[in-house]
């Protein structure tokens, strides 16, 4: 068998948190980050909202777009997950 994924949860600040990928979700038709993903956004330069105005991110259900940090966080990767309608 291959390796096992192991799937850890922790209470930190996101540009310190000790993992290979920050997972963040985003509802459908969201058109400005706010919140937690306001704060990577800041971190990153702005690359997730530009990705957002772009279309490339829509929070339907079942998309995802990982970026590199670039060494801006702890964690190499950032996974944005769509998660739907807010209904």
């Amino acid at each position: 068998m291959g390796d096992a994924m192991i799937v850890k949860t922790s209470f930190s600040t996101i540009e310190k948190a000790s993992a290979d990928l920050v997972v963040l979700g985003i509802f459908e038709g969201t058109r400005q980050v706010s919140g937690p993903m306001a704060a990577v956004d800041a971190l990153l330069g702005g690359v997730v909202q530009h990705t957002l105005n772009l279309g490339d991110i829509n929070g339907k259900a079942g998309t995802s777009t990982v970026f590199s940090t670039n060494g801006c966080m702890q964690a190499p990767r950032l996974l944005i997950c769509g998660l739907g309608n807010k209904q």
